[in-house]
């Protein structure tokens, strides 16, 4: 049993970078809030570069005078390296959380992707934002494929390709795919999401590392596994009863092309959190960071490796086994090749790169990143597999939600409900109320749905206590703004405070019977602009939809203007 003194932030890969010269790495410590610069050939750390407290470094990027970019995810910036010198050149604000980054040679740009909708460019040279477009909320990743700029949706897994004033002229996604039951026979629908990473690749493609959820009905059937570990049966399937990819969440790389060509690895077979891809220089082989396994331990391998030639356009690919790649334990985030076709990968608890020749399957090096441990219980517990190849991440990534509108039996439509919302004091959990605590909530999903092992008492408090310890995201508009200040204003009016209240703004342990046919617990609003679409059942598409909704239900016959929702839209953007 492990509790770190500082709670380790939600997993989310994709850390490292391997400069042109191809000796040197740069990697971010989100854990510790540490940039370090390795140089591979000498098998060493040259420079670990401290940054404040909660910065969460995240996405690196260099630019073409060698000077690297990292994103501060809950730091709110960009920080400009130079990692020969291991100095933090400049710190620039860019959004509230900012994810992907990229770096424009034609523009000499770096253009910056944000949670929050904003995409916004940077000189990379130093400076201010020269331009800053909303594109809509969960913004992941940016990319230039071919000159072509491209920004990615987590949870969708859209990829949005723009024009050069940062217009959205075309939308792709990851193919929908079919699965037949092996025990009936019927076909059911895999739908795309969690896009926890998307590249460019040398030639001239796109690839993107995601998730591919069941439209089917699942049955909560009741499973678990034995006290002393090891995963049973639940209703989210994989167990080891089930066919091969068998769980309601799989594993998916795509690789695309501008002519809107795309091919699929298949469902690749007990891959739990694929949290980073990355593609050798020939574009023959991807490897794959899985951060989900079961024990990272040598005979659970944390990186996995595919051949390209192997991908296929066939809508029924199948499950596919990709292969291990031999490495040392440890809880793999990040992936990259080296000129030599060599494997370079990044590893938590412990921290370290690890250089394998995969072709022979050998570890060439393995070098320890300085900085306290800040392994913990509760975190491990929540990004496993707990058996059978799905983790509690599988469904609330970043410690979020997929977006997911989920079937369950016998006939019920369920919104994943986020998680960054500041959970301490929300019991009841789940929509209708019926989980009185975490100790009931691993008691049915865990071990009865997910087909987990029974945890102890003190196991259950240590997944608690990293849960209630993640923070909402920072908000997209400050509470000062003029609209935002309308906008709690008419939020009082209309009476929505009068179930909306206290520190997370929800309803406290009653249920609010709204007509509906059962009554429902109240949603916290921290954070509630990120995590579209709302409602239990998913029926609003976005806040204007949800407060409309709202309004039909609570207060009919009221009939705001325009500006005034769009005040309260700008409201509730602030929590």
């Amino acid at each position: 049993m492990e509790r770190a003194a500082r709670t380790p932030p939600p997993i989310s890969g994709g850390t490292l970078l391997l400069m042109d010269d191809g000796r040197t790495a740069v990697a971010s410590d989100p854990d510790l809030d540490l940039v370090h610069v390795v140089d591979l050939e000498g098998k060493r750390v040259l420079h670990s570069i401290e940054l404040p407290e909660g910065d969460e470094p995240g996405r690196v990027v260099a630019d073409d005078r060698g000077i690297v970019h990292v994103v501060a995810r809950r730091g709110g910036a960009v920080l400009d390296i130079d990692p020969e010198r291991g100095r933090v050149l400049e710190r620039r604000m860019v959004c509230a959380n900012p994810r992907g980054i990229a770096f424009e040679a034609e523009r000499g740009a770096l253009h910056v992707a944000c949670a929050g909708g904003d995409l916004v460019t940077l000189p990379v040279g130093g400076g201010a934002p020269s331009r800053r477009v909303w594109l809509g909320p969960d913004l992941r990743d940016v990319l230039l494929v071919d000159g072509r700029l491209a920004v990615t949706r987590f949870r969708s897994a859209h990829l949005l390709w723009l024009d050069r004033d940062g217009k959205v002229i075309e939308t792709e996604a990851p193919p929908t795919l079919f699965k037949a039951d092996e025990f009936d026979g019927r076909s059911h629908h895999l739908r795309p999401n969690s896009a926890w990473r998307t590249i460019a690749t040398p030639t001239g493609k796109w690839l993107m590392a995601h998730q591919m959820s069941t439209t089917k009905v699942v049955d909560d059937m009741q499973g678990g596994g034995s006290e002393d570990g090891g995963g049973g049966g639940g209703g989210y399937g994989g167990g080891p009863f089930d066919p091969p990819c068998g769980a309601v969440v799989d594993s998916v790389i795509t690789l695309g092309d501008e002519g809107f060509a795309i091919r699929s690895s298949g469902l690749l077979d007990e891959t739990v959190l694929p949290v980073d891809v990355a593609v050798s220089t020939t574009g023959a082989w991807v490897a794959v960071a899985v951060a989900g396994r079961q024990d990272n331990e040598l005979s659970d391998p944390g990186v996995l490796r595919l051949a390209t030639s192997s991908f296929t356009d066939d809508t029924d690919p199948g499950c596919t086994e990709p292969h291990p790649v031999p490495v040392v334990p440890g809880q793999y985030v990040a992936v990259a090749f080296d000129p030599e076709g060599y494997i370079v990968a990044q590893s938590r608890e412990p921290a370290q790169i690890v250089r394998v020749n995969p072709e022979y399957g050998e570890i060439q090096d393995v070098i320890s990143l300085p900085g306290q441990s800040r392994l913990d219980t509760g975190h491990e517990l929540f990004h496993r597999d707990a058996g059978q190849a799905i983790a509690c991440a599988s469904c609330h990534p970043e410690g979020g939600d997929d977006g997911r509108v989920w079937r369950l039996a016998p006939a019920m439509l369920r919104h994943t409900p986020a998680l960054a919302v500041g959970l301490r004091g929300t019991e009841p959990f789940h929509w209708v109320g019926d989980l009185p605590d975490m100790s009931a909530l691993v008691d049915e999903v865990h071990v009865h749905r997910m087909g987990g092992h029974p945890l102890s008492d003190e196991r259950v408090e240590a997944l608690q206590s990293w849960m209630f310890s993640i923070p909402p995201l920072r908000p997209r508009r400050s509470s000062s703004d003029a609209a935002a200040r309308r906008g709690a204003a008419s939020f009082v009016a209309w009476g929505c405070g009068d179930c909306h209240r206290g520190a997370s703004l929800d309803g406290g342990p009653d249920n609010v019977d709204l007509g509906l046919g059962l009554p429902l617990q109240v949603p916290p609003l921290r954070g509630v602009a990120l995590h579209p679409p709302y409602m239990h059942d998913g029926r609003a598409a976005d806040l204007r939809e949800a407060v409309l909704d709202m309004l039909v239900l609570t207060r009919p016959g009221l009939d705001p203007s325009d500006d005034a929702l769009d005040d309260v839209i700008a409201y509730l953007e602030s929590l």
